[in-house]
């Protein structure tokens, strides 16, 4: 059962039109329906997953407009990072002169 609701969200994600905010919030209303325990949290595990999604697509569109072409590494960090290492990172991008101080950076905080 709740694979089915796992797959319905996530289905939801991709099939709809609306950002990925608005479609966070639709799955987060609807979550107050659930009265399974277990129901609301793969709800808010994928909601999460969603929101982790988003930001890391606009951290790597920021570093590729300010700096070019990122590497493969990069790219697979920052999607398997955390949210809270993702906000991190990405007040860091301002201090960034090139490529080389993101990696450092990863160096440093990546692995928190």
């Amino acid at each position: 059962m709740l694979e089915i609701l796992e797959l319905a969200l996530r289905y939801t994600y991709h099939a709809r039109n609306e950002d990925e905010e608005t479609v966070k919030r639709y799955i987060e209303q609807d979550i107050e329906y659930f009265d399974d325990i277990k129901a609301r949290e793969v709800a808010m595990t994928v909601a999460e997953q969603i929101r982790q999604s988003g930001v890391s697509v606009l951290i790597q569109k920021q570093l590729s407009k300010r700096f070019g072409i990122i590497s493969t590494l990069l790219e697979q960090k920052l999607r398997n990072s955390r949210l809270d290492i993702l906000d991190q990172f990405g007040e860091s991008i301002f201090d960034f002169k090139d490529l080389n101080d993101a990696e450092k950076w990863w160096e440093t905080h990546g692995n928190q």
